[in-house]
């Protein structure tokens, strides 16, 4: 049986954080990374960084530590998703909106008692 805890630490940040202890939830997995220093801040910081160097996110792990690929990619979106690690965050958008070519097509075809 894989140790989720220690599969999934190697993923989230790249580093074996040593063993988990075996099966556990998704917010225990959450928890046990915590309490190895990496909490949902720390793992988020990692994240943006290695999108922005445009490395891979989650980190490989190694194929003998994982007994089934279905539980380790449900187990991975679940840790996400308590951990709040789900999608990108949205950016802030600065200045005037750029309108493409459909919307300004829209834009120009106002009905009368908007002239």
């Amino acid at each position: 049986m894989a140790d989720w805890p220690r599969v999934l630490g190697l993923a989230l940040t790249g580093q074996d954080l040593g063993p988990g202890g075996g099966e556990q939830s998704a917010a225990e997995v959450v928890d046990w990374l915590a309490n190895h220093g990496w909490d949902a801040e720390r793992l988020d910081e990692h994240r943006r960084g290695r999108q922005l160097a445009e490395r891979p996110w989650p980190h490989q792990v190694p194929g003998d530590w994982v007994d089934s690929w279905a539980r380790y990619g449900a187990l991975l979106a679940e840790v996400r998703r308590v951990a709040g690690l789900t999608g990108l965050h949205a950016t802030v958008h600065e200045g005037p909106r750029v309108l493409g070519p459909a919307e300004r097509r829209l834009m120009a075809d106002k009905p009368p008692h908007h002239l």
